[in-house]
Order: C-alpha cells, then sequence, then structure tokens
C-alpha cells in the first residue's frame, strides 16, 4: 500500500512538471508584445502595408516607380495580452482599403468576436504621404465587433458596419446597420442608411459589405443539424444606401445541380471582382474548396484546391484578397495542427496555405507555399503585364513574390 501511495505521487508529480514546461513558454510568449499586419494594392500599383502592435501602428506605401514612404502613430486602442503568436492566428481583422480615385488609402484594425471591443480605423493622403485621419469607432451594441468595409463607391465615405440592435428572439436575430464616416472621423450617417438581421444562432458578423460597388452580401444563417442534413446556404445581394432595393438579388446553391457537400456553409473568405460576382472560400467535410457566384447570370463555378490537411489537422478559410483588375484571387486556408494523443492541448495555429487562382474561368494558378503551411500574418496580390505579384508578411518582414498568370495543367474546376 505504501508503494502504490508513493507511485501515485510520482506519477503526479511528473505530469505537473510536465504542464509547467509546456505552458511556461507559452505564457511567457503571451507577455511579449502582440504584432498584426495586412496590405493591399491600388489600380495604378502602389502598395500600402500596415503593421501594428500594443504601442504603434505603421504604414508603408510604395508606388509604381519603388519610392517608399513611411507613417507611424500611437495605436490608440488596447489590443489582447492573452495572444500567443506562434500558437494562434492573429486576434484581430486588419483590412486596408484605397478608394476609387487613388487620393485616400484607409485601414481598419477590428477585433475578432471580443465583448465591446472597438474599432481602430487610419486613413491616409496617398499624394501628401500624410495622416489625415486616426480615430476609434466605439460599439453601440456591447457585444459587437464594428469593421471597416472600404469606400462606398464613388465616394470618400468610408462603410462601417456595428450592430443596432439585439432580440432574445433567435430567429428575429441581430439587428446591424451600415454607417458612412468622412476620412477624418465624422459620423456623416446618425442614423444607418440600411439595416437587415443575422439570425442569432449565426457566427458573428455572417455578411460582407462590398462597399467599393455598394452592395450588401448576406449568406444564410447556420442551423443545428448534420451536414449531410443542412439546408442549402442562399446568398442575398442588395443595396447598401438604399432601403427598398429593387434589385436586390437571391443565390442558391441548390438549383445548381450541386450536391449539400459541395457547397459552402458559412463561406470564410470573400473578394468582389465586380458588383455582380463574390469568390468565396471555405473547408467543408475537410475539402478546401473556392466558389465563383455571379449573382446576375445565377451561375456558379466550383473548385477543389490541390491541398487538404489530413487528421488530426484541420484547415479554415477567412482571409482572401483580389488584384485591382479583378482577375486574380488569392484565397487562404489556415491551418490547426492537432497533437494526438491530446495531453497539453487540443490543436495549435501552425500557418497558411494560399491559393492563387483566376477568377474567370476559375482555375488554380499556384498554391503558396509549395511545401507546408507557413506563419503568413498577411498577404496582398496584384497582377498586370502577365505577371503576378505576392505581398506576404513572413518572418516580422513584408517579402514579394512573382508568378506566371498560366495555369499548370489539369488543375481545372468542377
Amino acid at each position: 500500500m505504501k508503494w502504490y501511495f508513493q507511485s501515485g505521487r510520482l506519477l503526479m508529480m511528473t505530469v505537473f512538471v510536465l504542464l509547467v514546461v509546456t505552458f511556461v513558454p507559452v505564457l511567457a510568449q503571451a507577455a511579449t508584445s502582440e504584432a498584426g499586419s495586412c496590405a493591399a494594392f491600388a489600380t495604378d500599383g502602389t502598395s500600402a502595408a500596415a503593421t501594428y502592435d500594443d504601442k504603434s501602428l505603421s504604414l508603408e506605401i510604395t508606388d509604381p516607380a519603388g519610392k517608399t514612404a513611411h507613417l507611424s502613430s500611437a495605436t490608440l486602442r488596447p489590443l489582447n495580452p492573452y495572444y500567443v503568436p506562434d500558437r494562434e492566428s492573429a486576434p484581430e481583422t486588419c483590412r486596408i482599403f484605397f478608394d476609387g480615385m487613388g487620393d485616400w488609402v484607409a485601414l481598419g484594425i477590428s477585433p475578432r468576436p471580443v465583448a465591446g471591443a472597438s474599432l481602430e480605423v487610419a486613413v491616409a493622403d496617398l499624394k501628401s504621404a500624410a495622416w489625415v485621419g486616426h480615430f476609434v469607432v466605439q460599439p453601440l451594441i456591447s457585444l459587437d465587433t464594428p469593421a471597416l468595409w472600404g469606400f462606398l463607391q464613388g465616394t470618400e465615405s468610408l462603410v462601417i458596419t456595428r450592430q443596432v440592435g439585439t432580440s432574445t428572439d433567435t430567429e428575429k436575430g441581430l439587428l446591424y446597420g451600415s454607417f458612412l464616416f468622412a476620412t477624418a472621423g465624422e459620423n456623416l450617417s446618425a442614423a444607418p442608411t440600411i439595416t437587415w438581421r443575422i439570425p442569432g444562432r449565426t457566427a458573428w458578423n455572417s455578411f460582407y459589405a462590398d462597399a467599393a460597388h455598394g452592395r450588401l452580401l448576406a449568406p444564410c444563417g447556420l442551423y443545428e443539424a448534420r451536414l449531410s442534413g443542412q439546408p442549402f446556404c442562399a446568398i442575398s445581394s442588395r443595396s447598401l444606401t438604399t432601403k427598398d432595393d429593387r434589385n436586390s438579388i437571391v443565390f442558391n446553391p441548390g438549383d445548381h445541380g450541386l450536391e449539400r457537400q459541395e457547397t459552402w456553409m458559412k463561406p470564410g473568405a470573400a473578394a468582389f471582382p465586380n458588383s455582380n460576382t463574390i469568390v468565396m472560400a471555405e473547408t467543408v467535410a475537410r475539402v478546401d474548396t473556392i466558389w465563383r457566384v455571379d449573382m446576375g447570370e445565377q451561375t456558379v463555378q466550383r473548385l477543389v484546391v490541390p491541398h487538404r490537411a489530413h487528421f488530426p489537422n484541420s484547415d479554415w478559410s477567412e482571409a482572401g484578397s483580389l488584384s485591382p483588375d479583378g482577375q486574380i484571387a488569392a484565397m487562404s486556408f489556415d491551418q490547426n495542427t492537432g497533437n494526438f494523443p491530446y495531453v497539453t492541448e487540443g490543436a495549435h495555429w501552425s500557418g497558411k496555405h494560399i491559393a492563387i487562382v483566376r477568377v474567370q474561368p476559375l482555375e488554380t494558378l499556384k498554391m503558396f507555399p509549395s511545401g507546408g503551411a507557413q506563419r503568413i500574418s498577411a498577404f496582398a496580390v496584384d497582377h498586370r503585364l502577365g505577371k503576378i505579384v505576392l505581398m506576404i508578411f513572413r518572418d516580422k518582414r513584408w517579402q514579394r513574390y512573382e508568378f506566371g498568370d498560366q495555369a499548370r495543367p489539369n488543375w481545372v474546376c468542377g
């Protein structure tokens, strides 16, 4: 009996030591400065690349001739103190947008689902390479996550979405609205330009505001059912500024000959080549997939990406980039690496694969990187003169890669 208790005590001490060895480095990483990044290209080839941490925000603007301007400012909002860079994807969503005339560039840093967190917006004048606005947009509802979606079509006004109402009835759902802001931070619309509801059981911010084309696209709500029993997820498109939109469109993938497992559940990454087209990416039933939907023509193309995660790993997609000419899309698939058997943790983020595709016809042009997933925190794609430029943030610096725009044989869509 004495031996039994001594063995049990030894086992408990061994487990305790293993836990300490495992979690101390993680906690040490969490105490370090948090960093995030995002980038975009303009129509003339100008690039804007932003990085930020818990103290400062910086923006690097590079014109087509290679001349670079650097802007910096103090961060206006607190960041997540528990973020572990080498084990998690970034806890914020950082987006950059150019206006249609090439005069302004705006970036927004909004949190992922965190109660009561604010949106930080910074706007720069491209000609003078100077800040013209840097402000914070507070949520109207305590559980909201405000988001920046770019410049409204043909204007200098910024489109920001916020939750404006809630309901205990999950069928009735959460009420959202779109607001217009000036580049200096003035709220131009005391009341939302339009409002819409998202079912309460749906994932956060389950919609896309395509400000450049003045459209709101909302996928269906999620239902509690097996994948095989899940209804097809229709997508609706309507105006961002007109409440009574006679040109609203609904696309139902169930009307186009695809099996349920071949269509999206709740798409993550999305890009908008024009006012009628949306390119979406999602991992469904462990298959990395990209779709091109033409809302006006009521057509859909499906592309299975030549990569998938195998047990115990898993993929998901939440970030996409579109070249300014609308011909090339880059859609990322983040990978969770599982630990089996699960001793100290279930899974951790291990990086991205980026699928570079031609929009029409939908086809794979390049997988980056060609090997295992890599820790790429941000990316943007450009296309001109038969050349694709992929800009990524990796190893704490921006890097550029160039590829041809011709497809490899046998990579086709279904």
